[in-house]
């Protein structure tokens, strides 16, 4: 399997051009890129960026004019020795993201600084089945699109969503449903900007 890469596409005149290489992704591995702060930062994993903490670490690109920076490590935490995956940025600026082990983990942003990575207990991941959960949280973390195998699942890995409660804790994830899960891998389930689309690869 070669490694993962990065694509840009521009929309003009109400068409896509044909999809090409991003610059920061050549020479790197870089994947599952997430926009933050406006559009203005890129997130994502990646290799040999600038000041990396291990391997693939979580980074993050700023956009330059028309251009974006090389990936830049988000430091340690929320990075580790281990590999970590699928960064995504809430309105606080704290971040959820895949462990190596397979668990949602977040890490709270306070005083200018990442705090030490919480695993998301149970209903969210889901013990001793790692599936590394691909989480998707909007900016006032109502709900997470997640991805796992369970029982009542439709084959493979399919999407769910759980809802945040007011005193912090998740609800049981709830299957999105035979029209988006099938018996083939689903993953990586993703809610565009506006909120009117949910995004994701058919395995």
């Amino acid at each position: 399997m070669e490694n993962p890469y990065t694509l840009f596409a521009a929309y003009t005149n109400n068409l896509w051009t044909t999809p090409d290489t991003i610059p920061f992704s050549i020479g790197r591995s870089t994947g599952e890129p997430i926009f933050a702060f406006n559009g203005n930062r890129l997130f994502m994993f990646a290799t040999n960026a600038i000041n990396h903490c291990r391997i693939a670490d979580l980074r993050y690109s700023e956009k330059q004019g028309t251009n974006w920076s090389d990936p830049i490590s988000m430091n340690n935490p929320p990075n580790s020795e281990a590999y970590q995956y699928h960064p995504c940025m809430v309105g606080d600026t704290s971040i959820y993201f895949s462990s190596f082990a397979g668990d949602i983990c977040r890490c709270r942003y306070d005083n200018g600084a990442y705090q030490s990575r919480v695993i998301l207990p149970l209903p969210v991941n889901h013990i001793g089945v790692q599936t590394w959960g691909d989480p998707f949280v909007p900016t006032d973390e109502s709900y997470m699109i997640l991805k796992s195998i369970r029982v009542e699942g439709y084959g493979q890995n399919d999407l769910y969503i759980a809802y945040k409660k007011t005193n912090g804790s998740w609800t049981n994830p709830k299957n999105l449903g035979n029209i988006i899960n099938t018996a083939n891998d689903e993953t990586s389930g993703d809610i565009t900007p506006d909120g009117l689309y949910l995004t994701y690869p058919d395995g």
